[in-house]
């Protein structure tokens, strides 16, 4: 999803930067022209950004399928894993809320908004190395590809649980 989102913000920031072109013609609307300007180059940048996937800049393979299907059984593994090595931090709805989130700056990522924005490679890439500048550490030495992956399946479903609990 985070590529078609990017994508879509790409092309609202080039409506919106030819609007201010549009705008800077007007003569009652310069001022107004350079605010638009700035906000069609945020919505750019943000959706180049997105588009781009930072899993290509970090060296992970952005078309890298999750090989694990989401079964019962891998799911059901991915929640006793995430139990072990997840939610101290991320919390047990994934929200960042875990009891060692509270001394964590910045604090852990909510997984309930993340994980619906990036593809299963990149979140594997963050288990496995980690996330630089935060206290995401490297997983790739504690925990087993297929149990990433499996980690990964059970997140899938957490994140569209409507009670946000993954059941």
């Amino acid at each position: 999803m985070g590529n078609w989102l990017g994508w879509g913000l790409i092309g609202v920031g080039l409506g919106v930067t030819l609007l201010s072109f549009w705008l800077r013609r007007q003569r009652e609307f310069v001022a107004l022209s350079v605010l638009v300007l700035a906000i069609g180059i945020l919505l750019l940048v943000t959706g180049g950004l997105q588009a781009l996937d930072l899993t290509a800049l970090s060296g992970a393979a952005a078309s890298t399928t999750n090989p694990v299907p989401p079964t019962d059984a891998s799911i059901a593994r991915g929640r006793v894993l995430y139990g072990q090595h997840c939610a101290a931090c991320h919390g047990a709805t994934g929200r960042g809320d875990g009891p060692a989130a509270a001394g964590l700056n910045p604090g852990p990522a909510d997984l309930q908004v993340h994980v619906p924005l990036h593809t299963d490679a990149a979140i594997f890439d963050w288990i496995t190395n980690g996330i630089p500048g935060s206290a995401m550490l490297a997983q790739g030495e504690a925990i087993r590809p297929e149990d990433r992956w499996n980690i990964i399946n059970y997140l899938r479903v957490l994140v569209s649980s409507p009670t946000g609990r993954g059941e």
